[in-house]
């Protein structure tokens, strides 16, 4: 699975679960693996480099960049969430994080792109905002619409408390938009802090609001680089990971010869 387990539990149940599980990963020939986040994890059971291979988490790179375009720094900074608005994703810590600072001077437009069992609540939790934070629902979009949602925007925000990938990130860096990340979503291993966007801790609210802080203080120019450099690790990625992934798995094939 994606979801890191500790091999230092010092439980007696958890222990022997776990020696249950190292026992029977030992025994497979080969996994296909999200991330790297999720070979390090099957490393720490001792399974065999080797055996351990990538899975391309990738998208239709040439079909989304045909939206990628260019928006200079300006006000409002326009940040977009593109999520489904689900308990598992907790939008409403980013909603109170927002609303409790009084740090922010510039005006900020927060726009949720998705639906779902948590919306209405959401809704309501943004009816007193402070005068610079709007927030914008659209709902559900078509793809190509969330798309072009997405290149109207400055930064992409994806905030969840565990997610085994996170699509959205590889197409935010397509579209050349500098990526907020929870550092509990894996694909946040594509996003270097300050480089093609920031990773943040979403239970740690200081640590969210100074990365805003940096962004309302950020330079056209430096914003400039954030977006070349966000668009470049998706070519670099999307052009690399499909071989990579054919080459790991011919060597699987290998494995005993």
């Amino acid at each position: 699975g994606e979801y890191p387990i500790s091999v230092d539990n010092k439980s007696f149940v958890v222990k022997l679960l776990n020696g249950v599980k190292k026992t029977l990963l030992k025994s497979v020939d080969g996994f296909g693996c999200y991330s790297n986040t999720t070979i390090k994890l099957l490393e720490s059971y001792g399974i065999e480099k080797q055996k351990l291979f990538l899975v391309p988490q990738t998208i239709d790179f040439e079909y989304v960049k045909k939206f990628k375009k260019y928006i200079a720094l300006d006000e409002p900074i326009k940040i977009i969430i593109v999520t489904q608005v689900i308990k598992r994703k907790r939008i409403d810590l980013i909603i109170d994080y927002l609303k409790r600072q009084e740090v922010l001077s510039k005006n900020f437009e927060i726009t949720i792109v998705g639906g779902g069992d948590e919306l209405e609540n959401i809704k309501n939790q943004t009816l007193s905002m402070p005068q610079n934070i709007k927030i914008n629902f659209t709902g559900k979009l078509m793809f190509d619409d969330v798309l072009q949602t997405v290149s109207d925007s400055h930064f992409l925000l994806f905030q969840t408390m565990e997610d085994i990938w996170g699509y959205v990130t590889n197409e935010g860096l397509t579209l050349g938009k500098p990526i907020i990340v929870s550092n509990l979503a894996v694909s946040s291993e594509l996003i270097k802090n300050g480089y093609n966007g920031f990773k943040y801790n979403p239970n740690d609210y200081k640590e969210f609001i100074d990365i805003i802080k940096t962004i309302e203080k950020m330079d056209i120019e430096t914003y400039k680089d954030m977006c070349n450099n966000a668009f470049n690790t998706s070519e670099e990625f999307h052009q690399n990971r499909p071989s990579e992934v054919y080459r790991n798995f011919i060597n699987l094939l290998n494995i005993g010869e």
